[in-house]
C-alpha cells in the first residue's frame, strides 16, 4: 500500500546563517595572479537524529547499498531513513516490489526498527519526501548516487532545508559537486562494497559466486525464491 500524505505539517526548521560551532566563515583565497576566489562555504551541519531518505530499484540490494545505508547511521546519527523503493521507472524490473522490499528487509534485520520501506512511484517521489519530512519536523536529508543527482535541477538544490550526501560512482567518474551550495555533501563507501545490482544479477545467473555483491540474508532470500 503506498504512503497516503501527512496531514498536521509543520515548518522546516530555519537554517539561514546556521555554521558547525565553534566555526566561522572561511576567508577569501588570493591565487598565484593576486585575484581573490572565495572559498567553498563551510557546510550546513546534519543534526543529530535527523531523518534520512534514500530511494532506488534494489534489484537486488547489494552489499553496496547496505554500506550506504549502514554508514548513514553511523556517521551522520540518523533517527529513521525512510527507504524508498521504486514501483515504476525506466529499468525493467527482475523481482516484484514485494520481493524488492522482502530483500531489504532480510538484509536490514537487526536495524528494522531505525527503517520505513516505502514503495514508491516516480511522479510522486518528491512530494512523498516533503510530506514526510514535514511530518517527522526534522531536517531532511537526502542520500543520493551520483548519476542521480546529476538529474536534480539546480533550483532545487537551493533549498537548505535539504541536506544532500551524494555517493561518487564506482568509478569515479561524473561531474564535480556544486562548490557554492552549503547543503551537498559527499560520501564514499568501502571499495569492496559493490553498489550495481546489474553485477550481482549476471553473477547469479551465470552461476558465479556472490559472496562479495549480496549479503547472506539476501542469497538466501534469492535462493528461497528463485530469483534471477
Amino acid at each position: 500500500v503506498m504512503a497516503a500524505a501527512v496531514s498536521g505539517a509543520q515548518e522546516k526548521p530555519d537554517v539561514s546563517g546556521v555554521v558547525a560551532p565553534g566555526v566561522e566563515a572561511m576567508p577569501a583565497i588570493t591565487s598565484r595572479d593576486g585575484a581573490q576566489a572565495r572559498a567553498p562555504p563551510e557546510l550546513i551541519p546534519i543534526p543529530e537524529g535527523s531523518v534520512g531518505f534514500y530511494s532506488g530499484s534494489f534489484d537486488p540490494p547489494t552489499r553496496g547499498h547496505e554500506a550506504i545505508i549502514r554508514s548513514v547511521f553511523e556517521k551522520y546519527k540518523l533517527r529513521k531513513l525512510y527507504i524508498l523503493v521504486n514501483v515504476d521507472g525506466p529499468k525493467n524490473f527482475k523481482a516484484s516490489i514485494d520481493e524488492r522490499i522482502g530483500m531489504l528487509r532480510a538484509m536490514l534485520s537487526d536495524i528494522i526498527d531505525k527503517v520505513d520501506i516505502v514503495p514508491v512511484y516516480a511522479t510522486e517521489k518528491d512530494s512523498l519526501v516533503r510530506t514526510l519530512g514535514e511530518k517527522e519536523k526534522s531536517f531532511t536529508v537526502r542520500i543520493i548516487g551520483q548519476d542521480s543527482f546529476e538529474k536534480v535541477p539546480r533550483t532545487v538544490l537551493k533549498d537548505e532545508t535539504v541536506q544532500w550526501i551524494v555517493v561518487p560512482r564506482e568509478d569515479g567518474a561524473g561531474a564535480p559537486l556544486p562548490r557554492e551550495r552549503r547543503n551537498i555533501r559527499s560520501m564514499t563507501i568501502d571499495k569492496i562494497a559493490v553498489i550495481s545490482s546489474t553485477k550481482a544479477r549476471d553473477a547469479i545467473r551465470d552461476g558465479k559466486p556472490v559472496d562479495e555483491l549480496l549479503s547472506p540474508p539476501v542469497v538466501e532470500f534469492v535462493s528461497k525464491n528463485g530469483l534471477y
